[in-house]
């Protein structure tokens, strides 16, 4: 959840910068198009040497749903009607009244999908970054110790667990954003 919300975070706030400023778009559209296309394992594999377990499965998940939520949220912003932007100016709405009337509903189309997807790819990229850096008590250690006794059974016991978990999340996550109000 800790990747999630910063990896939702990050993107929303890289994308109200993309949105603003031409330079920091230019920056930002070739990172995101390198990190959506790069697998998650090299990313593990390079960052496992720098960090430890813990910090990575999270920072790993960050880097998994920065991009999903940076791309919505810049589709969300440029599809915002021009002309009702012009209104708001006209009639000198504050910036909140504009985020409130006009911004928010229009991300919301966007940003709703995204989450809901994020949700899942950041669970599963975190187990991968477990397994893979062998992380102390968690799903990922257990998954790679039944590798090495040859014991099946828990690795389908575990991804049983895991697919159960990530339906439990999404669904969580579409009950709470169902209820979101803005």
């Amino acid at each position: 959840m800790i990747g999630l919300i910063f990896g939702f975070l990050l993107g929303l706030l890289l994308a109200f910068l993309s949105n603003q400023f031409s330079a920091i778009n230019a920056l930002i559209t070739p990172l995101m198009s390198i990190i959506k296309s790069t697998p998650v394992a090299t990313f593990i594999i390079i960052l496992w040497v720098m960090m430890s377990g813990d910090a990575l499965a999270v920072f790993i998940a960050v880097l998994m749903v920065m991009p999903i939520i940076w791309q919505n949220t810049m589709d969300g912003l440029n599809s915002i009607d021009r002309e009702l932007l012009e209104v708001c100016y006209i009639y000198e709405f504050s910036f909140f009244k504009k985020l409130r009337i006009l911004i928010f509903p229009t991300l919301k189309k966007f940003l709703i999908p995204a989450i809901i997807t994020s949700t899942g790819l950041a669970w599963k990229s975190e187990i991968a970054a477990e397994i893979i850096a062998y992380t102390k008590n968690s799903i990922g250690q257990y998954i790679n110790d039944s590798k090495y006794f040859f014991d099946t059974s828990s690795v389908f016991a575990w991804t049983v667990i895991i697919i159960i978990m990530s339906i439990s999340l999404e669904k969580i996550t579409k009950y709470f954003l169902g209820r979101c109000r803005i």
